[in-house]
């Protein structure tokens, strides 16, 4: 469905490591399981790479690169998971439509009850003063 939608999909690890840094093995176990549950469910190759947390590390950015993946991180956050999970979507919702800015790159977490109505907030206002919407990148 995501592809279905325009989506493109994207390498996110297979199980979110967060709490500690892998090791480069590790690292580099989880970022090739990914690719190949991507593969082997969707029938497409990963092209982009999102580190959990976004945790920049040597380890997962020359690994993602042996793999051809490009590392994407984001420009504004929603942080409905993050230092705004207290807010309601519109709190978050509203904040965002103040700082979004034309190219940015925004993070929400699909797993969040709060994202659809945030979405349904801030596209439409996005639209209404013509700021481009490109089909994103999803990240599983």
């Amino acid at each position: 469905m995501i592809i279905d939608h325009g989506h493109i999909i994207g390498n996110h690890t297979q199980t979110h490591p967060y709490q500690k840094i892998p090791t480069f093995k590790e690292y580099k176990e989880n970022i090739a399981h990914c690719q190949d549950t991507i593969n082997l469910t969707v029938d497409t190759v990963a092209k982009f790479y999102r580190p959990p947390a976004g945790t920049l590390s040597i380890s997962g950015l020359s690994l993602a690169r042996k793999l051809g993946l490009k590392t994407v991180l984001w420009s504004i956050e929603g942080g409905e998971w993050g230092i705004h999970k207290g807010d309601n979507a519109s709190t978050i919702s509203h904040r965002m439509q103040e700082n979004l800015q034309p190219r940015d790159i925004v993070l929400l977490h699909d797993n969040n009850i709060k994202v659809p109505t945030i979405l349904d907030e801030i596209l439409p206002v996005l639209q209404k003063h013509n700021i481009d919407l490109i089909h994103g990148v999803q990240f599983i």
